[in-house]
């Protein structure tokens, strides 16, 4: 699949919750992160609910045929202890048909 359309990051918003879930729940992506198949929205609700100073969430999105569709999402968590604050963990999931496309160099930006 050809991406000729813009890809724009921004950041997540809770309506967001849907669309990342069923990412992460795809066959290619969730035996490479934490996602179970089992996963519920609510659990991504939970996170974009708590998301504080100290993590960072975005999400990919395209237009597809008039229609905006999230296509990836990418966190980073601060770690919160003075002592190892110069470090901490970061995510990304992309939707299967939207990979090896080289589009994804904008979450590096």
């Amino acid at each position: 699949m050809e991406l000729s359309m813009n890809l724009k990051i921004r950041p997540v918003r809770i309506e967001d919750a849907e669309p990342i879930n069923e990412i992460r729940r795809q066959d290619g992506v969730r035996e490479n992160t934490m996602g179970i198949i089992s996963e519920r929205i609510t659990r991504i609700q939970n996170i974009i609910n708590n998301l504080t100073e100290n993590d960072h969430m975005l999400v990919a999105e395209i237009e597809e045929n008039g229609i905006i569709k999230v296509v990836g999402a990418a966190t980073l968590s601060v770690n919160r202890s003075n002592r190892v604050r110069h470090s901490g963990s970061m995510g990304i999931s992309v939707h299967k048909d939207y990979t090896r496309q080289g589009h994804w160099k904008s979450f590096d930006d």
